[in-house]
């Protein structure tokens, strides 16, 4: 996971051939929260912000990261940027 120095930027990437997923979840400072999801092996993704910036992020990781899912995911604590 990388978050731009302008915080408008962020990229994620997941090369690893497994079962897992990774997401970063983030928060922009006009109250949006996104959830950026890649893998498992499937390259990177990237996300940009056009209204605001990333307020705090955290990475998460596990067998699925879609909140709505109701499967398993386990996430960092949040850091404020």
């Amino acid at each position: 996971m990388e978050i731009s120095a302008d915080r408008k930027n962020v990229s994620l990437c997941d090369r690893l051939d497994d079962e897992d997923k990774v997401a970063v979840e983030y928060k922009t400072t006009i109250g949006r929260t996104i959830l950026l999801q890649a893998g498992p092996k499937r390259g990177c993704v990237l996300d940009s912000v056009f209204f605001g910036s990333i307020k705090w992020a955290r990475f998460c990781y596990g067998p699925d990261v879609d909140p709505d899912g109701g499967s398993w995911r386990w996430c960092n604590p949040a850091r404020n940027l």
